[in-house]
């Protein structure tokens, strides 16, 4: 039931995990690579992370139906402390078991990701939510700009992690604070993944589960060397990645601007095949002069390409879900299930790095696989060409 105060709480909770998990996401990857400098450790770490995600959601999914939803929030505030907690005090057992890191954040990332969208239904009516997803998009925006910037200087003046880490720790009991204050009950529901996983009902699903698939790989890609290997190409300077890293998130914020305000409802396929076309030449750009400035070319491309591709395939998908007449009783189950593909197109590409035994160094393998991450625009659209949801929503458009 629609609470003013517990919506208030929960946009307090959101916000400062967000924080929390900025300083993760941009610095646990750095931590490992200026104590080792070696990709492998990297690697592993996030493959764990990857695989242990949908493990996670399909565990915090059945939480959410049975009502233990503070459960699995507490299980993710626990577990990403702990990681925190575990590079600050055994930095030595943290850097020399990646792959056991990497699971225990995978707790915490898929514990909290899950039931997260069903308490933001369940804390905020129509009107209500519109406000509150205003008010978390500029803070998440905020967030995005500061951390990696403020962060970086931290790091730099102390020439040590340890304080950031300290920061993060603190903000989670905060959180973890501000979520004991909420009420929050879904009611006792069925968890029924084995009627989820008829597939046959949903005549897209697989093709929905391709779009995972490949999606997975340009995001595997991008969250677990973007920030490395900028740093790597700035030679280890740590306030020149900051202030490149938080310009790089402000062209982001803008494309999302430009787009809301001037595109939303006015893509169309043409556009969609275009902007998939020059994200691939600016790849290809890149691989072949693997220079720091060609990578902030691509990489400023690729913000704004996830934007425009995102926000006109987030619809699509939405309603490929609710192809199934019970996708509104399901949506846990799903959500849970599409965890999966996503998962395996995140690792496929790390797995073949590891294997390779690459290194950031002009890397054979390395420029390989960026030039496959550049094709996976245009092979996402032509799958959803296929789809009859697409088509209406594209003569819809025209």
């Amino acid at each position: 039931m629609f609470d003013n105060l517990n919506s208030k709480k929960w946009l307090s909770v959101e916000l400062l995990y967000a924080l929390a998990n900025a300083v993760i996401i941009n610095f646990v990857s750095l931590y490992i690579w200026q104590t080792k400098q070696d990709l492998s450790p990297i690697l592993l770490y996030h493959i764990a992370l990857f695989v242990g995600i949908p493990i996670a959601g399909l565990a915090a999914s059945y939480l959410t139906e049975k009502n233990r939803l503070k459960y699995s929030f507490a299980i993710s505030f626990l577990t990403k402390a702990l990681v925190l907690f575990s590079i600050i005090r055994y930095p030595e057992t943290f850097i020399n078991h990646p792959l056991v890191f990497g699971f225990i954040s995978a707790l915490a990332t898929g514990f909290f990701i899950m039931p997260r969208n069903t308490v933001f239904q369940l804390l905020t009516d129509d009107t209500e939510r519109g406000k509150q997803t205003a008010i978390l998009n500029v803070g998440l925006s905020f967030i995005e700009l500061a951390i990696p910037l403020l962060g970086a200087f931290w790091v730099f003046s102390t020439g040590s992690y340890n304080g950031i880490f300290t920061f993060a720790i603190f903000i989670l009991v905060l959180s973890a604070f501000f979520l004991s204050r909420i009420r929050l009950t879904t009611g006792d529901n069925i968890w029924n993944i084995k009627m989820a996983l008829n597939f046959h009902r949903n005549p897209d699903f697989f093709k929905l589960a391709l779009i995972q698939y490949f999606s997975g790989i340009k995001n595997g890609i991008s969250w677990a060397l973007f920030d490395v290997l900028t740093f790597y190409l700035l030679q280890g300077n740590m306030s020149k990645w900051g202030i490149t890293d938080s310009f790089l998130n402000l062209i982001g914020i803008v494309g999302g601007i430009v787009y809301t305000k001037y595109i939303a409802g006015k893509l169309d396929l043409p556009i969609l095949m275009l902007t998939g076309l020059i994200y691939t030449g600016v790849n290809i750009l890149f691989v072949s002069n693997f220079t720091f400035a060609s990578l902030v070319t691509f990489m400023a491309f690729h913000y704004l390409a996830q934007v425009f591709l995102a926000s006109s395939i987030s619809p699509v998908v939405t309603g490929m879900l609710e192809e199934d007449s019970r996708a509104g009783e399901l949506i846990n189950e799903y959500n849970a299930i599409l965890e999966f593909p996503l998962a395996l197109g995140r690792i496929t590409p790390l797995v073949v790095l590891f294997i390779a035994n690459s290194s950031l160094d002009y890397d054979p393998v390395l420029k390989i696989i960026f030039l496959v991450m550049g094709v996976v625009p245009l092979i996402i659209v032509s799958i959803l060409k296929k789809t009859h949801l697409f088509k209406l929503q594209f003569e819809g458009l025209t």
